[in-house]
């Protein structure tokens, strides 16, 4: 087993982190809607609870409260900027850190998570404030309300009763009014976390999960009740469409949500091997969920250097392949995947009372 690192290590280390994090912060150069927020646009909207005309100000005109401000107020407050970049990623590495186990081995994982993103997703949140500032925070914050939830479920959550559940209420508030889909996230978060401690481990239903939960959903009305989602918008559009969302999915989603997360999906499929191999006794079982992976990693692989062939800008890879029949393809192949990873996860692990607590520790 992989040794855990001590105290003093561990505060050196992310110390080390922040540092890295605050010098990059420096480094990055304005793009794209750091401009529009930085100028009368994002003026105007900030004086107007950001909303515009949705022909001049289209999807920018919205309810990411706190996500719009902070990108205003970072644009003009490098300082502040390079502080936030170096908190917030530090935060995110040392949740994913204490979520695995605290192990040295685990430490270099979270530590390089980052740079397992697709190229998209890297030059999004890395090297462009307006992704990292709606991206990481919110993130970072529910990654550490999982944290405590662990730490509870192990009893080992030494926090005041008081503190934690105001804490917990506000991090879900603030961590609501950044982007849509994790304002929506955090609700299935705070829902989920009470189901499984209460019916598969037995365990009383905290406040601070309440609060949490109450925070999520108070956030949801905030942003929702922003009067630009119930207009015509130039940018994107929303409804509840099952026949639209299902192309949007076999159309764009399945390439930025599955197929480009390349070393990801690798990674996973040869730990499903490599645990295969130890934890499947069936021989023809074992067999067939191995060669199930080895296919995805080709097929991974195949895709990936198919579309770095036809694909010249990753950003808009929607248009350049619109109606070719490998979308479809691929989506389906997406959901095929997903049902293999859910297959394993059966197979590898059986939810009991005690699974979260041994894995823990």
């Amino acid at each position: 087993m992989s040794q855990s690192v001590k105290g003093k290590w561990s505060k050196i280390y992310f110390g080390g982190v922040f540092l890295y994090f605050f010098i990059i912060r420096f480094l990055v150069i304005p793009s794209g809607d750091d401009f529009f927020w930085a100028g009368a646009q994002g003026d105007y909207l900030l004086r107007h609870a950001f909303y515009g005309p949705q022909a001049i100000y289209g999807g920018s005109s919205n309810g990411r409260y706190i996500g719009n401000f902070l990108e205003i107020v970072t644009m003009h407050h490098l300082l502040l900027a390079m502080l936030m970049y170096g908190i917030f990623w530090s935060l995110l590495i040392w949740c994913l850190w204490s979520l695995t186990g605290k192990t040295r081995f685990s430490l270099v994982l979270s530590s390089l998570f980052v740079f397992t993103f697709q190229v998209g997703y890297l030059s999004t949140v890395l090297s462009w404030n307006a992704g990292f500032i709606n991206y990481v925070p919110p993130i970072a914050l529910i990654l550490l309300y999982l944290v405590w939830v662990q730490r509870d479920w192990n009893n080992k959550l030494n926090y005041n009763k008081w503190f934690l559940i105001v804490a917990a209420g506000l991090i879900s508030l603030v961590g609501g009014l950044f982007v849509e889909h994790l304002t929506l996230y955090q609700i299935f978060i705070g829902l989920i976390v009470m189901t499984f401690g209460k019916f598969v481990l037995n365990k009383k239903i905290k406040l601070f999960e309440l609060s949490y939960l109450s925070g999520a959903v108070v956030a949801a009305g905030i942003m929702f009740t922003h009067r630009a989602y119930y207009e015509h918008s130039t940018y994107r559009n929303t409804n509840l469409d099952i026949h639209a969302l299902a192309n949007n999915f076999l159309d764009v989603t399945h390439f930025w949500s599955n197929t480009l997360n390349l070393i990801v999906n690798i990674v996973i499929c040869l730990t499903v091997i490599m645990l295969s191999s130890k934890l499947i006794q069936n021989n023809w079982r074992k067999i067939f969920t191995q060669v199930l992976a080895g296919f995805f990693i080709i097929y991974f692989l195949i895709i990936n250097l198919w579309l770095r062939g036809k694909v010249y800008n990753q950003y808009f890879i929607y248009r350049q392949l619109a109606d070719a029949p490998i979308t479809r393809l691929d989506g389906m192949m997406t959901i095929v995947f997903l049902l293999f990873l859910i297959y394993a996860t059966i197979t590898f692990f059986n939810i009991k009372a005690n699974f979260i607590i041994k894995l823990a520790t």
